[in-house]
């Protein structure tokens, strides 16, 4: 993408982004619009669950690794 300032504003482009579901730096968009994105585009709570798969993989490497406990 080409960012033209003399064709689009800087928020107004933002604005659109928003207004579509996604989160910009400048906007954050409506929660309704956001839970309209299908699931591969959510990413709000993409470290939380990465963060959950994280220590899922890390209890499935103990309990293998200490088989008694």
């Amino acid at each position: 993408m080409v960012y033209d300032p003399a064709v689009i504003s800087l928020d107004k482009l933002h604005k659109w982004i928003a207004d579509v579901g996604h989160d910009t730096k400048l906007r954050k968009a409506k929660n309704i619009t956001y839970q309209s994105l299908p699931d591969c585009c959510r990413y709000r709570d993409k470290k939380e669950h990465e963060a959950s798969e994280a220590d899922k993989q890390t209890q499935e490497i103990d309990s293998t690794s200490n088989p008694g406990s």
